[in-house]
Formats: structure tokens, C-alpha cells, sequence
């Protein structure tokens, strides 16, 4: 009974003196790690700064920041996170260290659904990477690639309007058009990804019932990835097992889709068959067999670049609480080039009608591959935010007269400096002034920055209702020839 006692007493001294022992040795490490790195506010043993994080992280944040400045090491449990909150220092990590900070963390989800993290959005910085995106710029996103899909998207977009039609004939109810066009961009995408038969299969719907369900468990937090000497006790919260179960299911279905895809290029012995559409699996199929290729694409590579693709449709859903970066994801998969113009031949004339083009022009759509600044036969382009702006043909002899001036093309004007010169007509106008050049050019300024020429107004001249950004204006163009062939 003595010596329990004895053994009980000695556990207790031990633990007594060991434990504030190892915490004064781990508090004396992180002093002497923390030498010459930037300013950490004062963290508890163990969670580090978590405790200093409140519902509304990014508050919080910017509270730390207004006390310890805009460089700012925090310890996340276990995790060392870096802090950056003034422009100058984005500028030196986004742009003169963008190596150093290229990578994103390897999560605990992303790597059990991700195979490993061998996809594009959480493969580290490094040639392996490189090779990702090489892929898909030149071989999946390419501007050529998209315009082949083109009959696919029209085909779609009549499928889509047919739905609205039937619905709208069928009931005198609402239709939730949020659904519908979340629905339009799923089947899209499904087509453009995996073939034309997801529809008809359900597929559509499965892939985007697996991209929710890989959205959700990204999002959620697990111990591990903040203390990972405590890994172990996610296996108690559910959420490893859902991604497993996630993961199984991402496996069958994509090995089938691959399956399928390959037995339809032995059937034609390996050769493209014009008859048919080539989505992104063709491709990639196709790029695992080139020898040509600077490394070996695996099939888990292949299943981990096609999840990211499907990843893109879950920001479009209205009920998605995926973050604005994603949103623009979607947008840049849908149509990644913004200098081929999305007008076509069938919209010519209605857009002839909608703003009031004389006969005596001729409207042309651009072929594949053409640009706003390449040179027609009496003629040039002009994009539709340009007429939006308020800008109508024949041109204004001062609109003339301006250009000239400037030397150069009407296609590389912005939108707003359009709008412009529409509203100094209009105050001429209604002021009963002459326009002249001269006149025009004491109340604007113009100047060439990234992507064309921008006018701007100077000091007593100010323009109203201009929209605040013309994001892909170049991409909405059309040809007007001065006289018609």
C-alpha cells in the first residue's frame, strides 16, 4: 500500500516539474526561432495566436495589423502564418517573392481528395506544376481550343432556352432562372469536360453533387492542419471519413468516364474522329499517350486536373458559398481569351437594328483567331460597349477629327472614353457651343495604359454614370467597312 503511494506521489512530482519544464523550453525556442523574423503578437503556449482570431477573422487581422504593423508572423497552433496588409508589402511577396509564396498549404482534405495534391489549384510551385499549366493553356484553354467548342455552347444555350420555354408554358408560376442557369453552366462544362452523354446519364448532376460535396470539405477546419502531432483526433469529428468516401466516389466515376473514353479511341485505332466532339479527356488521353510530352501523365493526374475543372461549376451556384476568386474561376473557364470576339454572324443584324447602322456599312464578325487591331479593307472594328457608351455611325466629325489626331484605331478606345466623347457632343449641344478638337482637348486628356488608350477628364470637366470597370471589352467586337462591297 506504501510503495502505490510512494509510486503515486513520484508520478505526481514528475508531472509537476516536467510539464511547466517543457513549456519554458518550448517558450525559450519560439524566442530564439522568432530572431529576425517580423513582429508576432504575444501567443499562448500550445494554440499560438488562434485565441486572437474572432468570428470575423479578416477584423481581426486588421486589428493586429494597426498594432504590429504590415508584416506580421502569427502562429496558427502549430502553423506559422504571415501576415502581409499594406500594399508595398504585397507588392514584394506577390510580385518580387512570388516563388517563395507561390505554393498553397498541403490540407489534410485536399490531399486525401486531390490524390496527393497533384492538381493544379494545390500542386507546390515547381516544375510538376509548370507542367500542369502548360497543359492547360496551350492544350485544354487555349483560345482555339474554346472556339471549337462553340456548336457545343449554342447547343446548350438552346437546350437552356428550350427548358425556360416549356417551364414558362407549362405553369403560371416564377421560374427560378438562378437555377437554371447554374444548371445551363453545370451541362456545359460536363460536355465540354467528359462528352455529351452526362445529360442523358445523370452524370451532370453526379459530378455536381461531388464538386458541392468537395467544396464543403475544404472548407472545413481539421485539427491536424494546426497541430499535427494531433492528426489523429479528426478521425473522431466525421469529416476523413467523409472525404474517403468523397474520394471512393470521385474514383469509380471517373474511372469509368476514362474507361469509356478509351475504348472509343481503340475503336477508331487511335485516331481524332471528325464526327465527333473531342472534350478534355481526349485530350489529356491523348497527351498520356505523346511521347513527345516532358514527363509522364498518370492517370491519377488526369482524375486530379478533371476535378478541378468540375470544381468551377459549384461558384455558380446560387446556394454555393464559394468565395469571389472561384466565381472568376468559372468566368475564365468558360471563356478564357478576351481578345476572340464572342459576336457572330447571327447577331449582326440585330445589333444593325439595335443601334441604328446605316446600310451603307457593312458589318462583318471576326473570323477564329482575329483581332480588334487587325487591318480590314476600308474599315475597322468597334466593340459594343462602344455603342452602349452612346457612340453611333457615321461617325461625328470631331470624333473623326480626334482620331486622326491621335493616330490611332477606333478598336483600341475604351468604353468609357467613348462615353467621353458622346457627352462633351451633348453639353455642345444643349449649350449652343461649336465643337472644335481644340475644345475637346482642353476638357480631356488622353493616355495609353495596358490594353488600349483611355481618356480622362481634367480639372472642371467631370463625366457621370461611366460603369467602374470594362473587364473583357475587347472580346465583344465586330468589323464596320466604311462602304459595302
Amino acid at each position: 500500500m506504501s510503495s502505490t503511494s510512494s509510486a503515486t506521489s513520484l508520478l505526481t512530482t514528475l508531472f509537476i516539474i516536467l510539464v511547466p519544464l517543457s513549456l519554458l523550453l518550448l517558450l525559450l525556442q519560439d524566442k530564439r526561432n522568432s530572431r529576425g523574423h517580423p513582429p508576432c503578437p504575444p501567443r499562448l503556449p500550445l494554440i499560438g495566436n488562434l485565441h486572437q482570431l474572432g468570428p470575423l477573422p479578416h477584423r481581426s487581422l486588421h486589428a493586429l495589423s494597426q498594432q504590429h504593423g504590415p508584416l506580421m508572423l502569427l502562429r496558427l497552433g502549430q502553423v506559422p502564418a504571415l501576415v502581409v496588409s499594406s500594399p508595398d508589402a504585397a507588392r514584394e511577396v506577390l510580385r518580387n517573392q512570388d516563388h517563395a509564396c507561390a505554393s498553397r498549404p498541403a490540407l489534410k482534405p485536399a490531399r486525401i481528395l486531390v490524390y496527393g495534391c497533384k492538381d493544379l489549384a494545390f500542386a507546390p510551385y515547381g516544375d510538376y506544376w509548370k507542367q500542369l499549366r502548360k497543359i492547360c493553356s496551350v492544350h485544354l484553354l487555349s483560345p482555339k481550343r474554346v472556339q471549337s467548342y462553340r456548336l457545343m455552347r449554342e447547343d446548350e444555350v438552346e437546350s437552356m432556352m428550350g427548358k425556360i420555354s416549356s417551364q414558362a408554358s407549362a405553369s403560371a408560376n416564377v421560374i427560378d432562372l438562378s437555377e437554371v442557369l447554374y444548371s445551363f453552366a453545370n451541362d456545359v462544362l460536363c460536355r465540354v469536360v467528359s462528352g455529351k452523354f452526362t445529360r442523358e446519364e445523370g452524370r451532370n448532376r453526379l459530378f455536381s453533387e461531388l464538386a458541392g460535396e468537395n467544396s464543403v470539405l475544404l472548407s472545413k477546419i481539421y485539427v491536424g492542419d494546426y497541430f499535427p502531432w494531433l492528426g489523429w483526433l479528426d478521425m473522431f469529428f466525421g469529416s476523413v471519413a467523409r472525404c474517403n468516401k468523397n474520394k471512393a466516389r470521385w474514383d469509380k466515376l471517373l474511372d469509368e468516364v476514362i474507361k469509356e473514353h478509351a475504348v472509343r479511341s481503340a475503336q477508331h485505332g487511335g485516331e481524332e474522329n471528325d464526327g465527333e466532339e473531342k472534350d478534355f479527356v481526349d485530350v489529356l488521353l491523348s497527351l498520356q499517350k505523346d511521347a513527345a510530352m516532358d514527363f509522364v501523365l498518370t492517370t491519377e493526374d488526369i482524375k486530379a486536373l478533371l476535378e478541378d475543372m468540375f470544381q468551377t461549376t459549384v461558384v455558380s451556384n446560387p446556394n454555393s458559398s464559394s468565395d469571389e476568386k472561384a466565381a472568376r474561376a468559372l468566368e475564365a473557364l468558360m471563356w478564357p481569351h478576351d481578345l476572340d470576339s464572342t459576336v457572330s454572324e447571327l447577331t449582326l443584324s440585330h445589333l444593325r437594328d439595335l443601334y441604328g447602322i446605316p446600310e451603307e456599312f457593312a458589318l462583318y464578325a471576326p473570323e477564329p483567331g482575329q483581332r480588334a487591331y487587325d487591318p480590314i479593307p476600308r474599315g475597322f472594328a468597334l466593340t459594343l460597349d462602344a455603342f452602349e457608351a452612346g457612340l453611333r455611325l457615321p461617325l461625328h466629325p470631331i470624333i473623326t477629327s480626334c482620331i486622326s489626331w491621335w493616330r490611332i484605331s477606333p478598336s483600341r478606345m475604351a468604353p468609357n472614353s467613348w462615353r467621353y466623347l458622346v457627352a462633351f457632343l451633348g453639353e455642345c449641344h444643349y449649350a449652343n457651343i461649336t465643337p472644335t478638337r481644340s475644345l475637346f482637348l482642353s476638357c480631356f486628356r488622353l493616355s495609353k495604359r495596358s490594353g488600349g488608350y483611355y481618356l480622362s477628364a481634367r480639372a472642371g470637366f467631370r463625366v457621370s454614370g461611366a460603369p467602374s470597370s470594362n473587364k473583357g471589352w475587347k472580346r465583344c467586337f465586330f468589323f464596320v467597312s466604311r462602304s459595302k462591297d
